[in-house]
């Protein structure tokens, strides 16, 4: 139960299945580990955000005694106009293969629809996180990881004993701040590369620094941490099926890649938190969705003779600014 003012809300069992699913997955899908969610009540508004020109700006002045203090101040300016679309995903099991299935002791084909709707749309909505912003061409600042001859905006992959990751990172920070005044606190860091990582000489000497010091292994996101001095880090092995719809074995690739995502993020106040990004969700009581904007609605089918199941993501995803992020791709050959 939610205990809410005057009234008490009972939740449905289709909204502890939400809630239970989403807690389950946040390891999997993690868009909304990186960017703030932010629910709202109207499902296209217009965004406002701080001036970035009245930043860390000195407005501080002398005063001479008797002396009217002159006055600074701040700006809004209109960011773009966000709309939430809804996302749905649908899926029936006919009344007699349910009771079939039952019968021969495998899980109820309701349940499991439940958790493949909810798999969809979560999918759906980290297919898009990575699409926009862990991919190049959006970021002010981008840097590619090659193999030999490192020019500038570039550094040696990080698979190579002679790289040094903490250096490049170090450095790439220092580029965002340079733009902005703030260092990235969050990174999302594919599995595949904390792998190379771990075997690369100066995060070892680092490692073996740090246990030495504590007596203890640290595990890789506490390790990442202490190394890339970043509070906030993401390690992801999101995969996508490729495989068409009659395809009898899967074709899994890597949603992320070996890209790399750093960002300064804020909370979850839209108009005076800068951040590199949110995540937009519409909650609505009488629909029923949840902070994260979904909802699950399941019913009998008497034309089918099916049980369906069916939800709804409500959400959009802005950036505020492209200065506050950056990416290094192909981070590892």
């Amino acid at each position: 139960m939610n205990f809410n003012g005057a009234g008490i809300t009972v939740k449905t069992p289709l909204e502890i299945a939400v809630s239970a699913y989403e807690q389950s997955q946040m390891g999997r899908f993690v868009a909304r580990r990186f960017f703030p969610v932010v629910p709202v009540k109207k499902r296209t508004g217009d965004f406002w955000k701080l001036n970035p020109s009245d930043w860390l700006r000195n407005q501080v002045q002398k005063r001479k005694s008797g002396t009217i203090a002159l006055r600074g101040g701040w700006r809004f300016q209109e960011g773009p106009l966000y709309r939430i679309i809804e996302y749905t995903a649908k899926i029936g099991v006919p009344r007699q293969d349910r009771r079939e299935q039952m019968e021969n002791g495998l899980p109820d084909p309701v349940v499991t629809n439940r958790r493949w709707v909810m798999e969809q749309l979560m999918l759906n909505q980290e297919l898009i996180f990575a699409s926009r912003f862990a991919t190049a061409g959006f970021w002010d600042t981008e840097w590619d990881g090659e193999a030999s001859g490192i020019g500038a905006g570039e550094f040696l992959q990080w698979n190579d004993a002679a790289s040094t990751p903490i250096d490049d990172v170090g450095e790439f920070l220092d580029a965002i701040h340079a733009k902005t005044g703030l260092t990235p606190n969050t990174a999302l860091f594919p599995r595949s590369v904390v792998r190379a990582l771990r075997t690369n000489p100066q995060i070892i000497d680092a490692l073996v620094r740090v246990s030495d010091t504590r007596n203890q292994v640290m595990p890789g996101e506490a390790l990442l941490r202490e190394v890339f001095d970043i509070p906030n880090i993401v390690i992801v092995d999101s995969v996508v099926n490729t495989a068409g719809p009659e395809a009898t074995t899967p074709t899994l690739s890597q949603i992320y890649g070996k890209n790399v995502l750093f960002a300064y993020v804020g909370g979850d106040d839209l108009g005076t938190a800068p951040s590199a990004g949110h995540i937009i969700t519409w909650k609505d009581t009488e629909e029923g969705t949840s902070d994260n904007g979904i909802v699950l609605d399941e019913w009998y089918d008497r034309d089918t003779k099916s049980f369906i199941c069916e939800g709804s993501m409500f959400f959009d995803m802005m950036s505020t600014s492209n200065k506050l992020g950056g990416l290094m791709k192909e981070a590892i050959a």
